[in-house]
């Protein structure tokens, strides 16, 4: 059936066709025409019209006006619409879609109206003329249409007062409550209570308020103890810790400033006051602190009841000598690897300090003359003694004459004195009755063979015998030496205020709240 009644529309448009019809745009029966255009269509290429293309051999379908030449009814039996010049064809493109295009930001719009007015003026703006964005312009083709999808409307109904400052405290009167201040009603007692919790810091800060803050802060009991390890202390604060009653004072590896009497803001002396002309210091700490001599023999002529001191690493002179000899009370002192130390300076302190307790004067470097002073005034009560590092001034008659003074001794280190023989080691054996540990490290006059004797020493726990004995040797001293341990100690403490990795005390007296 569509067969014959296709035969019959190419016979009919062979009858109604006439050259010089109507200019009117070609609609193509669907065959090969139409494939042709809608490839033309997909890739793009522009519609040509031509003699040559009019010439083709596809039959053509025209409509002049009203006139319909070709059987609607025959089209429609077949399936296809006559498409005219209204309708939407393939061959117009669609439009573009609206693409936002970069604004500048420094250039201005043009002035449509040609005026030369303000770029504040907010007059020229519609509802629908604001983009809602200030980085992004609408395309040219889209100032034709009165609503865009990006357009944002625009609340005028909002007066501009509302966006004007006004001050609106400025005739308003403040009322101010009075109110009890409660610290004032508490007595002393409840704010020391209070400010022993604070940080030493913020208790200085605490005397600024007013008098009775300054004179409650200033109490001696808040200032027993005081850490001031690594850190740089100003001029004067020490003098102000000193005069505050401080008793124990931690200065390890700290950075003194000059001037630690004098303030560092007025100029005026902080130490000593009317009320307190010498320091109460009895625990102080300076190993390895850095400061001048100086201010090393400033701080100790104030110090006259010291009890434990470390000098550890710092540089003494005879004047700081003198200065540690007024301290009638003093047991433990601690001048390990001190600079400076001469015959009379150690002379004074061991003819005045009678009851020292321990004593460290490891690699000081004293002569020979000072090491026979150190042994001649030693005490009969001290209890640890270490004088390493004298290698080549600690003898064995020097050995003889300390065991003669100090018979009570439970701790010894005489490691690094190569003049050593084992006869010093048969006079500790019979004169020590109550020797613990021992150190004879690197002691090289003293045979591997001789310690063999301290198996008749019934109280020695402890020997150290480092850079002495190869691997085999040691098996069999340890063999020899049974309950008597053997290298355990690589570093003495004697007379040090701090062991290990402990931190926040000296000699076991905690110096942090």
């Amino acid at each position: 059936m569509k067969r014959k009644a296709a035969v019959e529309c190419e016979a009919l448009l062979s009858e109604n066709s006439r050259p010089g019809g109507s200019q009117t745009e070609p609609v193509p029966v669907p065959g090969q025409g139409n494939a042709e255009k809608r490839q033309r269509m997909r890739y793009g290429e522009p519609r040509v019209q031509s003699q040559a293309k009019k010439r083709r051999t596809h039959k053509q379908v025209t409509s002049e006006g009203t006139n319909k030449l070709v059987n609607e009814e025959l089209l429609e039996e077949m399936g296809v619409n006559i498409l005219s010049d209204n309708s939407n064809s393939c061959d117009t493109a669609p439009p573009p879609p609206l693409v936002l295009q970069n604004k500048d930001q420094n250039i201005l719009p043009p002035n449509v109206s040609g005026s030369a007015s303000s770029p504040l003026d907010t007059s020229n703006l519609s509802i629908c003329s604001y983009d809602g964005s200030s980085s992004y312009t609408a395309p040219p083709r889209a100032t034709s249409l009165s609503h865009h999808t990006y357009a944002l409307a625009v609340d005028t109904s909002i007066p501009d007062e509302y966006f004007r400052y006004s001050n609106t405290s400025r005739d308003r009167v403040v009322q101010v409550k009075e109110a009890r201040d409660l610290f004032n009603l508490m007595s002393d007692e409840v704010v020391l209570s209070v400010f022993r919790w604070l940080h030493k810091g913020t208790l200085a800060r605490c005397a600024l308020v007013c008098k009775r803050w300054y004179r409650l802060s200033s109490d001696e009991s808040l200032w027993r103890r005081l850490d001031l390890g690594l850190a740089t202390v100003p001029p004067g604060v020490v003098g102000q810790v000193v005069s505050r009653g401080c008793g124990v004072l931690r200065l390890a590896r700290a950075t003194l400033q000059p001037g630690i009497f004098s303030s560092c803001t007025s100029g005026l002396p902080t130490f000593p006051t009317t009320s307190m002309e010498t320091s109460r210091l009895q625990y102080l700490d300076l190993s390895m602190a850095s400061m001048s001599p100086t201010c090393m023999d400033t701080l100790l002529s104030y110090c006259t009841i010291l009890k434990n001191l470390s000098l550890e690493m710092c540089s003494v002179s005879d004047a700081a000598s003198t200065a540690i000899s007024y301290n009638p009370s003093l047991s433990v002192l601690h001048m390990g690897q001190v600079q400076g130390l001469t015959t009379l300076g150690i002379s004074r302190i061991l003819s005045s300090c009678t009851q020292l307790v321990e004593l460290n004067l490891g690699w000081t470097g004293l002569s020979s003359p000072a090491v026979q002073a150190v042994c001649s005034l030693l005490q009969p009560t001290l209890r640890r003694l270490c004088l390493s590092g004298n290698r080549d001034t600690l003898l064995d008659t020097h050995v003889d004459l300390m065991l003669d003074n100090c018979p009570n001794l439970r701790e010894l280190d005489v490691s690094d004195s190569t003049k050593l023989t084992a006869v010093s080691l048969n006079m500790m054996v019979d004169k020590l009755r109550y020797l613990e540990s021992l150190s004879t490290s690197r002691c090289y006059g003293i045979s591997p063979s001789s310690y063999l004797i301290l198996s008749t020493c019934p109280t020695l726990l402890y020997l150290n015998v480092f850079g002495l004995l190869r691997d085999p040797a040691m098996v069999e001293l340890r063999q020899r030496l049974k309950g008597i341990e053997i290298n355990k100690f690589l570093f003495t403490s004697i007379a040090r205020p701090t062991v290990g990795i402990k931190r926040t005390s000296i000699w076991n007296l905690r110096v942090r709240e």
